[in-house]
């Protein structure tokens, strides 16, 4: 789902999997997501149910020579499931094309982040099999140079407040309930 240049989205109750793995990305994974709004505002992206995506949700600012379409503010994304999988990568730690659950890029100036655009994420679930671990990124905020590896530090942005680890019964009745492969096919 795309939502660019462009006011006032309401995106909600999608079940979406397996996307974006055709696609090679060189711009900080962004262009992979399911769900992607690019230089838009006030879209709320609520209650989608993601899993085994390249990329999962990304809202994106970069320089599109106008003060209208640069202007990136009120973006929500909140109470969204995220099923995902660590990707081992040869790619660099913050380098475009590695794999984000919530990713918020800012390929420009980096106003995306400013406290008053009031771009921000909240309540999100997230599934992984495996244990954080500090050399692979799962949340990007604060640039392309910030990719996250702990939901603790996500949660210490504007990108995600509040957003908590689902356990392995909690994502086995979602992917019952959705009707969504147990398992990545990648």
């Amino acid at each position: 789902i795309l939502f660019e240049i462009s006011h006032g989205a309401k995106i909600y109750d999608n079940v979406l999997y397996e996307n974006g793995w055709g696609r090679r990305d060189p711009s900080g994974g962004s262009w992979q997501a399911a769900i992607h709004i690019t230089d838009s505002r006030n879209a709320e992206i609520y209650n989608n149910t993601l899993a085994w995506n390249k990329g999962n949700i990304s809202v994106t600012r970069s320089n599109r020579g106008s003060t209208l379409y640069n202007d990136v503010y009120g973006n929500y994304v909140h109470d969204n499931s995220i099923l995902s999988k660590d990707y081992a990568s040869s790619l660099a730690y913050n380098a475009g094309g590695r794999t984000h659950a919530l990713a918020w890029v800012d390929k420009w100036d980096g106003k995306l982040y400013a406290s008053g655009k009031n771009n921000r994420g909240f309540s999100n679930d997230y599934y992984f099999a495996t244990s954080e671990n500090s050399t692979i990124p799962r949340f990007m905020w604060g640039g392309l140079g910030n990719a996250i590896t702990s939901l603790s530090t996500f949660n210490a942005t504007p990108g995600e407040e509040q957003g908590r680890y689902m356990s392995q019964s909690e994502k086995d009745a979602l992917i019952k309930s959705k009707g969504i492969p147990a398992l990545p096919e990648h």
